[in-house]
């Protein structure tokens, strides 16, 4: 049994004011997309939730 940690990925979103590179959280539904072709040759066991945080249990 293995156990995969996915977390919310900060995106780039152009710059600040001060000329430093601006990062948002990653959109939903990449965060979605991103998990879901994880889980698509698993035997997948669990899947659990804990805020921006998706923890997927699975075997080999």
């Amino acid at each position: 049994m293995k156990i995969k940690l996915f977390t919310r990925e900060l995106v780039p979103d152009g710059t600040n004011g001060l000329g430093f590179q601006a990062f948002k959280p990653e959109p939903d539904k990449e965060f979605e997309t991103r998990i879901n072709d994880f889980m698509i040759d698993k035997n997948i066991v669990s899947v659990q939730s804990l805020k921006d945080s998706v923890f997927v249990t699975y075997t080999d």
